[in-house]
C-alpha cells in the first residue's frame, strides 16, 4: 500500500500524456538546441516556436485552420475550394487521422462552461525554449510571453516559471518576479512532502479548481 501511495503520490500527469503523444516536435526543438549552442538566438526562437505549435498538435497549434485557408484561397470553382467547401470529408477522411494530443474536456456548471485542459510536456519545453532564445536576444517582452504559454500549456514545468520570473526580472517588475520564486520555491517543497501534483499545483496557485 505504501508503495501504491507514492506512486500515486510522485505521478506526473504530463509525463504519463507523453509516452502516447506524437514526437515530431523533438526533431525540430533539437534542432532549436544546436542553433542555440551557436549563439544563433532569432534562429532557435523560431524553431523552438515551430516544435511548440507540432507539439500543441493540429488543432491548437493551428495548423489545421492554416490548412482550410489555404485551400479556401483559390479560385473559385477549384478542386481546393470544393474540399474546403466538404468540412465533414476534410474532418472524417483527413484530420481525424491525425495525431493529436487529448482533447480539452468541457461541462455546463451554473450556466458557464468549465475547461479541464491536460498538460502538453512538449508545448512546455518548446515554448519555456523558446523564451531562453529572445532573452538571449534582448527581447524579454516577447520571452514573457512564450513562457506564459509554456505554464500554460505545462504548469508543473518549473523551468518554465524560472523563465517567466527572469523575463519579470528583465522588465524591471521586481515584485512579480519575486512571487515567482516564491511559487517556485513552495511548489518544490510541496512535492517533497509528498502531496500529489495536481493539488501542489492548485496550492501555489498554478492551476485553478477547474482545470
Amino acid at each position: 500500500m505504501d508503495d501504491i501511495n507514492a506512486r500515486y503520490q510522485a505521478f506526473d500527469t504530463a509525463e504519463h500524456l507523453a509516452l502516447s503523444a506524437d514526437t515530431a516536435w523533438e526533431a525540430v526543438k533539437d534542432r532549436g538546441n544546436v542553433a542555440l549552442k551557436e549563439g544563433d538566438f532569432l534562429r532557435a526562437s523560431r524553431l523552438y516556436r515551430d516544435a511548440g505549435q507540432l507539439a500543441l498538435g493540429p488543432l491548437k497549434g493551428g495548423m489545421i485552420h492554416a490548412f482550410i485557408q489555404s485551400l479556401e484561397s483559390w479560385p473559385e470553382g477549384s478542386a481546393q475550394q470544393r474540399l474546403a467547401a466538404t468540412r465533414d470529408v476534410l474532418w472524417d477522411n483527413l484530420i481525424n487521422t491525425l495525431p493529436m494530443p487529448p482533447m480539452d474536456r468541457e461541462m455546463e456548471a451554473g450556466g458557464e462552461v468549465l475547461t479541464a485542459a491536460h498538460p502538453n510536456k512538449g508545448a512546455g519545453i518548446a515554448f519555456a525554449n523558446r523564451a531562453q532564445a529572445l532573452l538571449a536576444v534582448g527581447k524579454p517582452s516577447k520571452a514573457l510571453k512564450s513562457a506564459r504559454r509554456a505554464t500554460a500549456a505545462h504548469p508543473a514545468y518549473t523551468k518554465a516559471h524560472y523563465r517567466e520570473m527572469k523575463a519579470l526580472e528583465a522588465l524591471g517588475r521586481q515584485e512579480e518576479a519575486a512571487e515567482i520564486r516564491e511559487e517556485i520555491e513552495n511548489f518544490g517543497k510541496l512535492r517533497e512532502m509528498g502531496m500529489q501534483e495536481a493539488l501542489a499545483l492548485v496550492a501555489v496557485g498554478w492551476i485553478d479548481w477547474h482545470r
